[in-house]
């Protein structure tokens, strides 16, 4: 039996954070009152809602790259990789969070005075 390449474990970690991100920003939104209410949504969080599989690229160019890298040069171990993708996970991971918490575009409401200056 022939052992998995760590890439494939953190990719499939990194298809499983894309997916939770995407369900996350449409369940977000949602619950905001998409597509109901007439306010200007957050762009990003748009896109994910609409086109978040296109996302999927990124784990397949990281693996790609890196089991490449591994093949071709003594200086990239599967240290490196390992590293990489945990740090590709976590950056994804803080994005989607990001996109979730800032989907909704916060309006400040200032007061206004009819008083007139003396």
């Amino acid at each position: 039996m022939r052992a998995v390449h760590p890439a494939t474990r953190i990719v499939l970690m990194q298809v499983f954070a894309i997916f939770g991100g995407i369900v996350g920003v449409f369940m977000a939104m949602k619950a905001w009152g998409y597509p109901d209410t007439e306010i200007e949504w957050n762009f990003m969080a748009v896109f994910i809602r609409n086109w978040g599989l296109l996302l999927l690229v990124i784990p397949a160019i990281w693996a790609t790259t890196v089991i490449r890298w591994e093949e071709k040069t003594h200086d990239w171990t599967t240290r490196w990789t390992v590293l990489s993708g945990y740090l590709l996970l976590g950056l994804l991971v803080i994005f989607f969070v990001g996109v979730m918490t800032h989907a909704r575009p916060c309006t400040l409401v200032m007061a206004h005075s009819n008083e007139q200056a003396e």
